[in-house]
């Protein structure tokens, strides 16, 4: 167990990302919405590093991480989960819960935590251009 872990999870919706960030001891530290404008996500990130963040797993049912990834992309480790393993889940109604268990499987290193694409991936890969600025090899 490394006792200077610190991961976070995500759910990331059209309109506002859900943030739960967590220590090795699974004591939150710090949870917070966002909005999705750029300035929005930055803070974000700035919230992240400022909370020394190096792990993050993100949920999302379409497209919408893909802003969201790009912000974090160079400072930390990312996955993406597999949305339909976190809905599956009994007893999480809220994007709060949501973002909070996304975090657990992060820090447990789950295998719903997938570091490649699942259907948005292949459909990104066909839109020129997008294939080498994201890495969607495969």
């Amino acid at each position: 167990m490394d006792i200077n872990r610190i991961v976070a999870g995500l759910d990331v919706h059209k309109d506002s990302v859900f943030l739960c960030i967590m220590r090795h001891d699974e004591a939150i530290i710090f949870e917070k919405t966002y909005g999705t404008l750029t300035t929005q996500l930055r803070q974000m990130r700035d919230d992240m590093l400022r909370h020394s963040v190096t792990e993050c797993a993100m949920e999302s049912t379409a497209v919408y991480w893909v802003p969201v990834w790009n912000e974090l992309c160079e400072h930390m480790i990312l996955r993406l989960a597999n949305p339909h393993f976190i809905k599956q889940l009994p007893g999480r109604k809220s994007d709060t819960k949501y973002a909070q268990w996304i975090a657990e499987c992060q820090k447990a290193l789950a295998a719903m935590c997938e570091e490649h694409f699942s259907e948005q991936h292949k459909r990104l890969q066909t839109i020129p251009g997008v294939k080498e600025r994201y890495n969607l090899y495969g």
